[in-house]
């Protein structure tokens, strides 16, 4: 029951200025930000994952989309990092448990469609552009976007969208940012991971934990994972 709990929705107090979205002018503004962040953002993030291998473009491309995800979340709506301090300890223990297991489970899928070519080679593709760059600068760059996407994904874009189901919503915009990458392996994982940072967000009222989680899972990605 320890790491479950990290994942078991709770109850969250509703934002009235989000309901609906054009009883208030902050409302307004809110919905104005998120979709200006999300094209933007899902414009870098496409160019970013077009870049050459190696590139000083790929690095420089990485960085603006973390900031355009921060920036825009911050403008936004408030961010909610924990809103129980007292849990601050036990939730990040638990957060990167689960970013391990996370890894371990994606480590075994990987193994077994090693021979399967779709996702064989769009998952190489990626690592390809990350191991053409120097290490430390890769997972810089990464963790930095890990970090960017949690704070607006699980963050602003959750708490100021205006629908009757935002966690879900949410999760598919997720994703659908992602497919503008063209790679099969990162929809693949946007789908799976996203699903988790969500319901760490709902069950812990914060983003600290998918923060936690996203940057745990994405360092073993890219130092651990069997090339």
């Amino acid at each position: 029951m320890w790491l479950p709990s990290l994942l078991a929705p709770r109850p969250s107090p509703v934002d009235p200025l989000a309901h609906p979205a054009t009883a208030h002018p902050i409302a307004r503004r809110r919905v104005l930000f998120t979709l200006a962040t999300l094209v933007a953002g899902t414009v870098l993030l496409a160019f970013t994952l077009h870049a050459r291998q190696g590139s000083t473009a790929f690095v420089v491309l990485g960085v603006a989309t973390a900031a355009a995800w921060v920036l825009g979340a911050l403008a936004a709506a408030p961010v909610p990092l924990l809103p129980d301090r007292a849990r601050s300890g036990r939730i990040v223990v638990q957060a990167a448990a689960l970013g391990v297991a996370s890894f371990a489970v994606f480590a075994a899928a990987y193994q077994a469609t090693k021979h399967v070519p779709v996702l064989s080679g769009a998952l190489h593709s990626v690592l390809g552009k990350a191991d053409a760059a120097p290490r430390p600068v890769v997972l810089a760059v990464t963790l930095v976007n890990g970090l960017a996407e949690e704070v607006f994904f699980r963050g602003a874009l959750l708490a100021g969208l205006a629908v009757r189901r935002p966690a879900v919503v949410a999760g598919l915009l997720y994703v659908a940012a992602t497919a503008a990458t063209g790679n099969l392996a990162l929809v693949i994982a946007a789908v799976v991971m996203g699903t988790i940072f969500v319901r760490e967000r709902l069950a812990s009222g914060g983003v600290l934990a998918p923060i936690v989680t996203h940057l745990t899972w994405s360092t073993l990605m890219l130092l651990a994972l069997p090339r």
